[in-house]
């Protein structure tokens, strides 16, 4: 078992974990065909990794979790609380259509440090620029298309 802290050398955050299992597992069932190997995240307050296969498979998985987490940037976007309702919409479809848009991974909770609530971001700088200028641009218009 491995600690997904240790893999990205850093503590590992809610949207890294989000990224990493993919829409429905999709990014971990790419992982297990890319390798061979068989990967399953146990989550909790420190996530761990059950990686199954050769060393050569095992280390390939590493080697692609460091590659395609690496990139990652997280924001978080201060917002009242009643603001959350507009941007996460009906059944998650604002948020869905949101992360569709900006290709960002979107979730509304409290910063840690500061005790503010809000947006968190997590992408490539781009993807979290577009996902914030998406929810600004809802808020003013009360709207999404």
């Amino acid at each position: 078992e491995l600690l997904l802290d240790e893999i990205l050398g850093k503590e590992a955050s809610v949207f890294e974990l989000r990224a990493l299992i993919g829409f429905k597992g999709q990014k971990i069932a790419e992982i297990e065909q890319q390798t061979g190997a068989i990967v399953r995240i146990d989550q909790g307050e420190r996530p761990r990794l059950r990686i199954s296969g050769s060393q050569v498979e095992k280390d390939k998985v590493v080697k692609l979790i460091r590659e395609w987490l690496s990139g990652s940037k997280t924001e978080f976007m201060p917002l009242d609380k009643s603001m959350h309702g507009s941007l996460i919409g009906v059944r998650g479809r604002v948020v869905r259509w949101m992360e569709e848009r900006s290709g960002a991974r979107i979730s509304f909770q409290t910063d840690k440090e500061t005790a503010e609530i809000g947006m968190l971001v997590c992408g490539s700088e781009q993807q979290c620029s577009a996902a914030i200028e998406l929810a600004r641009d809802i808020l003013e218009n009360e709207k999404f298309e």
